[in-house]
């Protein structure tokens, strides 16, 4: 895994390359799985790591090895990055106070195997993201039909 990590750390840098974070009063990384962990090296390295938000799909336990200022994940207990003996990803996130929205049965695509459960899971979490997107940065609100543990 380290070396995908760095191949996509990489090409994510080269792709960001021309960009000047310092142009913007926010900047947000939307990233899924690996590209958790990729999204949250690039903040937690940048300058204005301050402006930058996160919002995480199935995150690995690597992606909370980095600060994750302002952030909401969103995961499956059937996932099994998470559902894993030792996963440590819901107590990292009530640690760190990171929203974390555990959806049942959801594995790492976040699908259930029922399209009515997966497709009202996408819709929630849809909603949730927008409302992260819509916040200011560091205002946290867990309401919803979400299961936040954190």
């Amino acid at each position: 895994m380290t070396e995908s990590f760095e191949i996509a750390l990489s090409q994510s840098k080269t792709m960001m390359a021309d960009l000047n974070f310092e142009d913007y009063e926010e900047v947000l990384f939307v990233g899924k799985s690996i590209g958790t962990i990729v999204a949250a090296a690039i903040a937690a390295q940048s300058a204005v790591n301050d402006r930058i938000r996160l919002v995480l799909y199935t995150p690995l336990e690597e992606t909370f090895s980095f600060s994750l200022r302002d952030a909401v994940v969103f995961t499956g207990t059937g996932d099994p990055w998470v559902s894993k003996e030792n996963s440590r990803i819901p107590e990292l996130c009530r640690e760190r106070r990171v929203p974390c929205y555990m959806y049942p049965d959801a594995d790492h695509s976040l699908e259930t195997g029922n399209i009515q459960t997966d497709l009202d899971n996408m819709r929630q979490i849809m909603e949730k993201t927008e409302e992260f997107m819509k916040r200011g940065l560091f205002t946290k609100d867990d309401s919803g039909k979400g299961t936040a543990v954190g």
